[in-house]
């Protein structure tokens, strides 16, 4: 809502000045350029957050694209190297994706103690590799995230359900399965 009313105020913002530059003009026989000009402005304020709104979701299938091609290459070099060599990649696979979560998170403005990624590690099942469980632990000081007023009955802020959500979209997981908790 607060991105609308913000699109309407400045589509009004640069109407007014429009009008207000069209008034000063010393000679009327530059008003025609002046107006085409403030008409592209305007259409322009106008256009933009549908064009950002088509960006975004391009952005989001290029993200996902590159994150299942990055998996499925991942697959073929642990099934085809040693055991060794397999757990290592798994292994800085999760640390990798623990990171992640880790900037989303911050990113949300909370400040996580511990992250837990759970993987699919077994080779034959269609989702090896696959994040199943997502474990976030929220430092104690974010406390009032979580608490009410009397600090005894648990009130989770919609920051925390975002957080949730976006993850859980993001690694195609249902959202209980990412579990955000006060350490």
């Amino acid at each position: 809502m607060d991105k609308l009313l913000g699109w309407v105020k400045q589509i009004f913002v640069i109407s007014i000045l429009s009008e207000l530059v069209i008034h000063i003009l010393p000679d009327e026989k530059y008003e025609g350029v002046v107006r085409l000009l403030c008409g592209c402005m305007i259409t322009a304020a106008c256009i933009m957050p549908v064009l950002n709104i088509i960006n975004a979701e391009y952005d989001a299938d290029i993200d996902l694209f590159a994150k299942t091609s990055q998996i499925s290459e991942l697959r073929s070099q642990i099934r085809f190297s040693g055991k060794d060599s397999s757990d290592v990649m798994i292994e800085k696979y999760i640390e990798t994706q623990q990171e992640f979560v880790t900037k989303k998170v911050m990113e949300e403005g909370f400040t996580p103690s511990e992250v837990e990624i759970v993987i699919d590690t077994d080779e034959d099942s269609d989702t090896y590799l696959d994040v199943q469980k997502i474990n976030i632990a929220i430092d104690k000081k974010d406390k009032k995230i979580f608490y009410g007023e009397n600090n005894k009955e648990i009130v989770i802020s919609e920051k925390v359900i975002n957080l949730r959500s976006s993850i859980a979209q993001y690694y195609e997981l249902n959202s209980g399965l990412v579990n955000i908790y006060i350490l």
